[in-house]
């Protein structure tokens, strides 16, 4: 089955293979969205391999290594998805990506941005869209430039990472990210021709409340495919150990 991942200003999607564990193909496109011109990208990161306990690890502070936690607030606008996604910064693998994550963050650029893609068994997206108080979907433009890409970093696109998501351009991610909600390993560095997207954390804590966005019902809005059909809205995102 071919899976599609767009995202943001100039829109870009990317399809991945399950089947023959193709590379990822990653085809410009351009959408509308709210009659904004809005980029889409896509970027990808993976948690180390051997396994994690989501639930009982990770919970708060800084980990032992003394990398950073991000404790990610989310919401469902019916109010059945309500809970806490606690994050892994990988800052010792990939110092330029988690520093502007964490910036994003604590500017509170996330807050009341919303995951507009999601598709089961693949990923959920968010970072780049909101609703406003009509209830038009609108793209957020990113408040820095982009940043490079650091997937040669020996991490690889596992479930339950975190990753940022980016144009064709390798060198492009902002503010928009990613989980993987599967092993997605066919998105990882290969090589210069093949750039791949950029592991920088994982899910320690509140597993569940992926899993739960993870199985909602998509629709389309405004030209965007995968879209939760009840807006799952992040409240804000804290730093801590950083």
């Amino acid at each position: 089955m071919s899976r599609r991942i767009k995202e943001g200003a100039a829109h870009q999607t990317m399809s991945s293979d399950k089947g023959d564990k193709a590379l990822p193909l990653l085809i410009a496109t351009i959408v509308v969205v709210a009659g904004i011109g809005a980029a889409a990208y896509f970027l990808m990161s993976s948690p180390p391999s051997g396994g994690v306990d989501y639930e009982s690890s990770g919970t708060g502070g800084s980990t032992t290594n003394g990398n950073p936690i991000a404790t990610m607030y989310v919401r469902s606008a019916d109010g059945k998805i309500d809970g806490a996604i606690k994050i892994e910064l990988y800052r010792d693998k990939a110092p330029v990506t988690v520093d502007n994550f964490i910036r994003y963050a604590r500017d509170g650029f996330y807050d009341g941005l919303i995951f507009h893609r999601v598709i089961k068994n693949f990923v959920a997206q968010g970072g780049g869209f909101y609703y406003d108080s009509s209830g038009n979907l609108q793209y957020k433009t990113p408040t820095y430039e982009p940043i490079i890409n650091e997937a040669n970093n020996g991490l690889s696109n596992v479930k339950g990472t975190i990753a940022m998501a980016r144009t064709n351009d390798p060198n492009s991610a902002t503010s928009q990210f990613y989980f993987n909600l599967q092993d997605n390993t066919n998105l990882d560095y290969q090589d210069e021709n093949n750039p791949g997207y950029c592991v920088f954390g994982r899910v320690v804590g509140g597993w569940t409340v992926i899993e739960e966005i993870a199985n909602i019902e998509t629709t389309t809005v405004s030209g965007l495919s995968d879209v939760p059909s009840i807006p799952i809205v992040i409240q804000s995102v804290e730093i801590s150990g950083a």
